[in-house]
């Protein structure tokens, strides 16, 4: 390609230059050609003329570091040294009771994850939300509820009161879960709650 300068390139390749693949194992069949290049990267076997390993991969390493917000830990190893290109092992953030995973500070949103062919150091942190759950009362034939039927209620919260009021010639029986109180107040909710009068 033509450059804005007018400075024409083309790609270098063993085809296309002396220098790439045609070093020897020795220079002058004496001095040992070093086994990497100057970034570190290590010499292929039909060896590059040049400071410069053309698709050696560099010998260097980098840290992956995983760590969790408040409400959950992380599982797996949360230090890794890595090569250039390598992968880590697998990691999973946890969430505590109450808690859901929301995601990694990268964006990425599954809680186990594995970086694979890494580029440079990785520092990460996974966070987590307060659960919600969905409290829902509804009334069968012959009675109706007053209060709000559907409500989204945070894990160990407290959903707000209802009433199952029965229409006329109707009596109350009970909720579906064998609550026997008309009125009813779910308090330190741990999970969903879906009951019908």
């Amino acid at each position: 390609n033509d450059s804005a300068y007018g400075v024409r390139t083309i790609a270098i390749t063993s085809s296309t230059s002396i220098a790439v693949n045609n070093a020897t194992t020795t220079a002058n069949g004496v001095i040992a050609v070093p086994s990497t290049d100057q970034r570190g990267a290590t010499r292929l076997s039909g060896a590059d003329i040049g400071a410069y390993e053309y698709g050696g991969t560099p010998s260097v390493t980098y840290t992956l570091t995983y760590s969790a917000g408040s409400g959950g830990s992380i599982s797996g190893s949360t230090s890794q040294s890595v090569s250039y290109g390598g992968s880590g092992t697998t990691v999973t953030a946890t969430p505590s009771t109450g808690f859901t995973f929301s995601q990694w500070s990268d964006g990425v949103t599954s809680s186990a994850r594995t970086d694979t062919n890494v580029p440079s150091t990785i520092t990460v942190s996974a966070s987590f939300i307060t659960s919600t759950y969905s409290v829902t009362y509804t009334a069968g034939a012959g009675g109706s509820i007053t209060g709000s039927t559907s409500q989204t209620v945070s894990h160990g919260s407290d959903a707000t009161a209802v009433v199952a009021v029965p229409s006329t010639g109707f009596t109350f029986s009970q909720w579906s879960d064998g609550v026997t109180t008309t009125s009813r107040t779910d308090t330190n909710v741990q999970s969903a709650i879906a009951v019908t009068a």
